[in-house]
């Protein structure tokens, strides 16, 4: 497999209680040939951020260790970031050689893929921003809050979503996490979206033609408001509804959420 990697040392030393905080950048790069998607399983303190656009594969990891004040930061020196490819698939995955004695933590991870590529991600702790990704994006986070940006087919469950998406998919939000979606277009079969007790606001494309089924329990409630008709006010509860000559399915599910659903303006 070709692949080259460039590792970026950005030393900055301080101390804090005793402890020097010593900070690296570590990157590395895959030309993408016969690469179809892109994963990584990992944990961050920040952010693990993707955006379509790169000519090839290029990771940036950001980290951070505590160590004792005048120790070596040699740990840190061969903190790596793994490309390995597995058939079309390449496995991003920052290796921080960490040890008893020393903490290090991986703040941040940075992906530029080229747009058509898939993604397929797992945060067990930390916030995903994704942006300009035509291709399906798959997100499993559930302590972070999830942003997509103009991105195609979404299967995203996370804390909380706002959503960018130009097809449909699936997103789910637990707890009180709140689901906002804007949908740039109706080039799809169907967009479900589930809330266990945060409120949901879908803003659809004016003109087009839709399917809309709605599902509440507890005290969640439903709007709906598209082409100057509406329902869910008092007496016209909201549940299966067809705008226009109807067109692609949105099904949202709420166990006590607000759902509302209007004209993208």
């Amino acid at each position: 497999m070709s692949r080259s990697f460039a590792f970026l040392l950005c030393l900055a030393g301080c101390n804090t209680f005793g402890v020097e905080v010593v900070q690296r950048e570590v990157v590395a790069s895959h030309p993408g040939d016969g690469i179809a998607a892109v994963s990584a399983d990992v944990s961050v303190e920040g952010t693990v951020s993707a955006r379509g656009g790169a000519g090839g594969i290029d990771a940036t990891a950001s980290v951070e260790a505590w160590i004792e004040p005048d120790s070596s930061a040699a740990l840190l020196d061969r903190v790596r970031i793994a490309m390995d490819a597995v058939g079309s698939e390449l496995v991003v995955a920052p290796d921080l050689k960490g040890a008893g004695t020393e903490q290090i933590v991986l703040t941040d991870l940075e992906l530029l893929l080229a747009d058509r590529l898939a993604l397929d991600l797992a945060v067990s702790h930390g916030d995903v921003a994704v942006s300009a990704l035509a291709g399906p994006v798959h997100i499993d986070a559930p302590d972070g809050a999830v942003t997509l940006d103009d991105t195609g087919p979404v299967d995203v469950a996370a804390r909380e979503v706002t959503a960018v998406i130009g097809g449909g998919g699936s997103i789910a939000a637990s707890g009180s996490g709140a689901v906002t979606i804007t949908v740039l277009g109706s080039d799809f079969d169907a967009l479900s979206v589930t809330s266990e007790t945060g409120p949901v606001a879908i803003h659809l494309p004016e003109g087009r033609g839709w399917d809309i089924e709605l599902a509440t329990s507890g005290e969640g409630t439903a709007m709906v408001s598209l082409g100057g008709l509406s329902c869910g006010t008092t007496g016209d509860p909201c549940d299966s509804i067809r705008f226009g000559e109807g067109g692609p399915l949105i099904h949202v599910e709420s166990a006590g959420g607000i759902i509302t659903v209007d004209d993208l303006r």
